[in-house]
């Protein structure tokens, strides 16, 4: 989830079973660990609401509304029509991915930011991955998952049997990551 692994997923599947799932989310508080609009969004959040962390949906309307405002400053006015020529107009620093909020006409005027994506691990945490611009660690890879299937069932936990790989951390690999897995489960 986009809160990382949720509780109610770990109660009712085991955190074996959460570990390593992908998510995707338009922004993470994990963003404002760096300076810049998220940070001071995250500063702020945590100042008015004792410390809580911000969520993505508080983090976008959040952004919208300072969108709207900046727009609504720039025309002078509250002027329907001089508003939405402000925002067609918009390219400001964000606090999305990517840093710049744009509503270009040639994507109806809506935002074409990055998602971050998240990944779970095996103490909780839900570190960003992507983009590797804002990653705030790297992510499990196709060798990663099968070291830890070796070391699970051993050298030899497989040998006359046939395994089948699958969950969303398999979907996720490429074809070169999958073909890793592969190779590295017959030698």
């Amino acid at each position: 989830g986009a809160r990382g692994s949720e509780k109610d997923a770990v109660k009712a599947l085991g955190q074996e079973n959460v570990n390593y799932v992908l998510s995707g989310v338009w922004w993470s508080a994990q963003l404002g660990s760096k300076p810049g609009p998220s940070q001071d969004f995250v500063k702020a959040f945590k100042a008015k609401y004792g410390g809580r962390e911000p969520e993505w949906f508080q983090a976008l309307g959040y952004e919208s509304a300072r969108a709207l405002f900046t727009a609504i400053q720039q025309a002078g006015k509250v002027d329907r029509e001089a508003v939405r020529e402000k925002l067609a107009a918009t390219k400001m620093p964000s606090l999305l991915p990517g840093g710049t909020l744009e509503l270009k006409a040639e994507f109806g005027q809506q935002a074409q930011n990055t998602f971050v994506v998240q990944q779970n691990q095996p103490d909780g945490t839900s570190p960003i991955i992507y983009p590797k611009d804002v990653a705030s660690a790297p992510g499990v890879g196709a060798k990663d998952i099968i070291l830890a299937v070796i070391a699970r069932i051993g050298i030899g936990g497989a040998q006359g049997y046939v395994i089948e790989y699958a969950g969303s951390a398999v979907r996720a690999l490429s074809m070169e990551g999958r073909m890793t897995i592969c190779n590295m489960s017959i030698e």
